[in-house]
């Protein structure tokens, strides 16, 4: 009986093989099967072992609902479902190319607690009424997928058409990232819509439909990519919700791109509403509606706008016979031609005449270079036929006399040399033109030459008029105006087509365009006047480098209106190194190019209602009373000089005459009148709200803009004072007067900002007890300067002038200049020579042995002075240098070659370093030959920094830069024109409370956190001594590199899917930084040891190395050897000692950062 048992036991087991798998792999209602060939819609895989095994469900609810935490599911099929994730289960769904269609409700509801990521292409849709794609309650995180309403009615703001409603909605926590496409067609509901809507409530200061069980208190949505398009808004930020944008792309034709009625941070992204609204901030009260938005980076088009209440943080982001005839009439005649006159005509001095061409033509004398007419007294010109003509063929068409007074009402005026002018010695005259046709053939139009004139400036205005100018003279180009003197040029209108030239080029004097119509063609660069300095194709020019006496700190062009279009840059300034005023100021008129870096203080871009032109610049109106007082000074002094008191320093830094130069220097600049620099009245009273000072009715808000010194003493002993100086201003609102300004009465907007300082101003410095006697004279070095300081009668304090800005100041009681050129004393010889103009004079102050190099034709003398020198003036790259006794003459090098051709490497090219804000770039020489070296010199201004230096050839191609140290970079020059461009940035603080300025690692840590490459631990904190683990160095490292997508997803089983580091782990794998710790994993909490974080380092970034390393405890045979000696080469450490690397030791945030920033940098 019992071998009959076993033997059905066994037919029954055999039996049992030959069943299907699926019928035999049964799993809480899931089954195996081949995917190919499988009927099912989902699969779920609840474990990521080796073991792990696929299970397939008929519904994707079913597969939800049968997955246990953390399980991955993947949609097998298009669905048509509406899926519920519960509370307490985290489900991982891989859209998997397929589709999710609701049947009545929301496509996807996330419960409270619940958690749900979704992955991979694929569409999430909703197409019923109220109902959205994704509701969610819980924590989401959205990685890809579409996410649509492919139902939503044609509809508009006021009606929903039957059928509208949000993408998607968050009452819980949400995060998207990048590959996520939200879109709608409608005009009704919004795309995304973050926190609650009470519809019903009637007491907006009340308004909230939170339901303590159903979501979250305080909804938080984090955006760091992906596509928004659509919606009567795109993304809406509603009642005690917060919204943090980082990045992605979003646009709306209704009405916002986002619309925030509570708190928003936007930190990156592009926002396109180019006729509505990028972002709108709206407050209704401060329990639920805020109406708070911090905006740091991003790129927006179309218009801010805000409710009362509702408050900014923005702190960056992306927001055009007769001779006889007139000799003897009258006083005041009116002289009528009856026919042409072939002859000059002068009007002689002290008479006043009316002359009316009445349609004839006075013609000059050709045998020689002759005016048509001379004016040395009063005359005003008229034709009253408007067919006539005075014409010059070898000089200029009325040349005018000085102090003469000249009035063109109406004419046609051609010269050879301009139509109309004065020569080198004509001073204190008036010309006003008011219309005509004037022609320069070989000239400028309107020229007033001459360099060195004695006596009252020339003025000229012009009212109207045709003015053309052309040029045939080889190497000149042809100019509308050219003022190189003092005279003061007013342009109210007139047309100026210049052919081949530049509209105005100035070199001296004062030129104010309020008007006119600039039309200059040309992309070539000529001589105008007798400069050597050649000058653009453009509609302005401003040269200062050409050093004409004409020149002041305050000689400029200054525009209001007009229209400027050129081939090239409208508007142009050929800068003098050392001079650092503001050359062309710009407060309207329309561009063809952008004209932003020459605006005027409170001027900026509007938008231009000339198809034409592309640019226009207006007014950036404010709309808050501001004023300007002095501030206190900011005095810092180190421990162990007690000889000089902050409370002394503060005194001398505002005196009289300094404290006059700052305000009088914010007052003229427009500052006052600039929103980026006041801000608002809402702006204002915020903050004043914020410190508890109450704003009534009746109170007047001020912002008070309160320019100071900053000094710094470095260092104080009896041989040399050392000072680091800066101009800057605090902005602050009051409800006091403002020459009072209460502390309680005020709020400060901003604090400790740079102030550019144009012009020579008084300092006034604390001298150590000792340092000098009084009334005696003492010595300040800066920039490579030296001025003389008068000490005051008790010897404690010392004033000089300084025309140079500002930086590190040293005080010596002996003089240190090597050399002096008109007047100025250098202390650095190349700077002196630089300085020195043709047929000039280097005068040796000093022994001295220091050498210079010309990169320029220039001849000058060499004083010797009775001093030794022993070092060498010598040519640069191209020029060649003869040298007659003390006399040095530099000229171009020419070119050889056979007569066959040319020698393409002797050709050479320009070099050209247009002028920028906030410091000056140079390069030497400034025409080179392919193949030769360039060097740029880099200046920040005082408190600004180099933030991006830009060198490309003719075809726009960048040419690589290598960083010599100490503001010094080197190029090779390729054979074509070559431009360089930089931009700085003011110089930014860490915010880390626990990074002090002095710390080893600062520069490294403020490095990291401007690149995005750590944000510190919170609560403004870095944490330097913390451990640095593993997914920290990677993590650094991805960002470093530019956070870039990797191909594919991590597989260790300890690095979860959406963890912070996820990505930057598997880009780690892919480019053969890490392979993981073993079994799979990769230890991402594991502290970093040195040996580990070199070896990363050394895997991304590193070159073999050329040595082997010396220390004890790294073997030869060591994973990590090669990574040891790199680091050791490259700068990146030096070990623990002179013997030891002390591999594994863990690594702290401080030190992998700095390894990081020496390696990169």
């Amino acid at each position: 009986m019992k071998r009959k048992f076993l033997s059905i036991l066994l037919t029954l087991a055999m039996a049992l093989t030959l069943l299907p798998v699926s019928a035999m792999a049964e799993d809480a209602g899931g089954v195996e099967c081949s995917e190919t060939n499988c009927s099912h819609v989902a699969a779920i895989q609840n474990d990521n072992g080796p073991n792990s095994k696929w299970l397939h469900y008929n519904s994707l609810a079913e597969a939800i609902k049968k997955s246990m935490n953390n399980a991955n599911v993947k949609l097998l099929a298009d669905v048509e479902e509406d899926i519920v994730v519960p509370a307490h289960s985290n489900i991982y769904l891989n859209l998997n190319g397929h589709k999710i269609t609701n049947k009545s409700s929301d496509t996807i509801t996330v419960e409270k607690y619940g958690e749900l990521s979704i992955s991979g292409n694929g569409t999430v849709d909703n197409v019923t009424d109220g109902k959205a794609a994704i509701y969610n309650n819980g924590r989401v995180t959205l990685s890809g997928g579409s996410y649509t309403r492919s139902a939503e009615a044609e509809n508009d703001i006021e009606h929903s058409g039957g059928n509208s409603y949000y993408n998607i909605l968050n009452h819980g926590e949400m995060t998207i990232e990048n590959g996520v496409s939200v879109t709608s067609s409608g005009h009704f509901s919004s795309l995304v819509a973050n926190g609650y809507y009470d519809y019903t409530a009637t007491d907006k200061g009340e308004r909230t439909a939170y339901i303590s069980n159903i979501g979250n208190a305080a909804p938080e949505l984090t955006i760091n990519g992906g596509t928004f398009s659509g919606g009567i808004n795109t993304i809406k930020n509603d009642d005690n919700a917060k919204l943090v944008i980082c990045g992605g792309s979003f646009s709306n034709v209704t009405q916002a791109v986002v619309q925030n009625n509570n708190v928003a941070e936007i930190h990156g992204g592009t926002f396109n509403a180019a006729d509505h609204h990028a972002v709108e901030n709206r407050h209704y009260n401060s329990n639920y509606n805020a109406g708070s938005v911090t905006i740091t980076d991003g790129n927006f088009t179309g218009a801010l706008y805000m409710t009362d209440g509702a408050t900014w943080n923005i702190t960056g982001g992306t927001f055009t016979d007769l001779a006889n005839a007139v000799k003897y009439a009258a006083d005041g005649a009116t002289i009528k031609l009856a026919d042409d006159v072939n002859g000059q005509v002068v009007i002689p001095t002290g008479k006043t005449i009316t002359l009316d061409l009445n349609g004839h033509k006075v013609t000059a004398p050709t045998n020689d270079r002759y005016d048509a007419i001379i004016n040395k007294g009063t005359l005003t010109v008229t034709d009253s036929k408007k067919t006539g003509e005075i014409y010059s063929g070898k000089n200029a068409g009325i040349g005018v006399g000085a102090n003469s007074t000249t009035t063109i009402e109406y004419a046609k005026v051609t010269g050879q040399e301009g139509a109309i002018g004065g020569d080198k010695t004509v001073v204190g005259a008036t010309v006003t033109i008011k219309d005509g046709v004037f022609t320069g053939i070989d000239n400028a139009v309107v020229i007033f030459n001459g360099t060195k004139r004695e006596g009252a400036a020339n003025e000229i205005t012009i009212n109207g008029g045709t003015f053309n100018g052309t040029i045939q003279s080889s190497g000149y180009v042809a100019c509308g105006i050219y003022a190189p003197w003092k005279d003061n040029i007013t342009v109210n209108g007139g047309t100026f087509n210049i052919t081949g030239g530049a509209g105005i080029v100035a070199r001296g004097g004062q030129v104010t365009v309020n008007g006119g119509v600039f039309n200059t063609t040309g992309n070539v660069t000529g001589k105008v006047g007798d400069s050597r300095v050649v000058v653009p194709c453009a509609a302005l020019v401003f040269d200062s480098e050409a050093g004409y006496s004409g020149m002041s700190d305050d000689s400029k062009i200054s525009v209001t209106g007009g229209n400027f279009k050129s081939d090239v840059d409208a508007v142009q300034v050929i800068q003098k190194e050392d001079d650092s005023n503001k050359r062309i100021a710009i407060s309207g008129g329309y561009f063809t190019s952008d004209p932003t870096a020459y605006l005027a203080n409170g001027k900026g871009l509007v938008t231009s209602d000339q198809n034409a032109f592309a640019y226009k610049v207006g007014d950036k109106a404010t709309n808050v009373e501001t004023a300007v007082t002095a501030g206190e000074a900011a005095v810092k002094i180190p421990d162990g000089v007690s000889d000089i008191t902050e409370a002394a320093v503060k005194n001398a830094a505002k005196a009289a005459d300094t404290t006059k130069t700052l305000t009088d220097t914010v007052a003229a600049s427009g500052m006052t009148n600039d929103p980026a620099v006041v801000g608002t009245e809402e702006a204002a009273k915020a903050a004043l709200s914020a410190k508890g000072i109450s704003v009534n009715s009746s109170d007047t808000v001020t912002v008070v803009v309160q320019p100071y010194l900053e000094v710094n003493v470095k260092s104080a002993d009896a041989g040399k004072l050392t000072l680091e100086i800066s101009a800057k201003y605090n902005v602050v609102a009051t409800t006091d007067e403002p020459t009072t300004i209460a502390p309680d009465k005020t709020a400060t907007l901003k604090s400790g900002v740079p102030l550019s300082i144009n012009k020579p101003i008084e300092l006034t410095i604390v001298l150590p007890t000792g340092f000098a006697t009084g009334n005696s004279k003492i010595y300040v070095q800066h920039k490579g300067y030296e001025y003389t300081a008068t000490v005051d009668a008790s010897g404690a304090t010392a004033t000089f002038i300084n025309p140079h800005g500002f930086s590190t100041f040293t005080v010596t009681p002996t003089a240190s200049a090597v050399a002096e050129v008109d007047g100025t004393n250098y202390t650095d010889l190349q700077k002196a020579v630089d300085a020195v103009s043709n047929n000039g004079t280097v005068k040796l102050l000093n022994d001295t042995s220091a050498s210079a190099v010309v990169s320029r034709a220039v001849k000058f003398t060499l004083d010797k002075n009775s001093k030794s020198f022993t070092g060498a003036i010598t040519a640069g790259s191209g020029y060649k240098l003869s040298v007659d006794g003390d006399v040095y003459t530099f000229t171009v090098r020419s070119s050889s070659g056979s007569s066959g051709g040319s020698s393409s490497s002797s050709r050479r090219y320009d070099v050209s370093a247009p002028s920028v804000k906030h410091g000056d770039v140079t390069v030497s020489p400034k025409t080179a030959s392919k193949g030769d070296t360039v060097t740029i010199t880099v200046k920040p201004d005082s408190g600004y920094e180099l933030d991006t230096l830009t060198v490309k050839d003719a075809s726009g191609s960048k040419i690589k830069v290598k960083d010599k140290g100490d503001g010094k970079f080197t190029f090779t020059m390729p054979a074509s024109k070559v431009t360089v461009s930089a931009e700085f940035a003011e110089i930014e603080t860490l915010d880390f409370a626990d990074v002090s300025t002095d710390a080893y690692y600062y520069e490294a840590v403020k490095w990291a956190a401007k690149k995005g490459i750590t944000g510190g631990t919170g609560d403004g904190t870095f944490n330097p001594n913390g451990s640095c683990t593993r997914a920290h160095i990677v993590t650094f490292l991805w960002r470093a590199a530019g956070s870039p997508e990797p191909k594919s997803t991590v597989s260790f089983a300890d690095v979860p899917a959406g963890s912070y580091y996820a990505k930057a782990v598997a880009w780690a794998v892919e480019n053969g930084i890490t392979l993981g710790t073993g079994d799979g994993t990769f230890s991402p909490n594991a502290t970093c040891t040195r040996a580990q974080s070199v070896t990363f380092l050394y895997r991304a970034l590193g070159t073999a190395p050329t040595t082997v390393n010396g220390f004890t405890d790294v073997t030869a045979d060591a994973f990590y050897a090669d990574a040891v000696a790199w680091a050791v080469e490259s700068g990146v450490t030096n070990g623990t000692s002179a013997s030891t690397f002390s591999p594994n030791n863990g690594c702290t945030r401080a030190q992998i950062v700095t390894f990081l920033y020496r390696t990169m940098k």
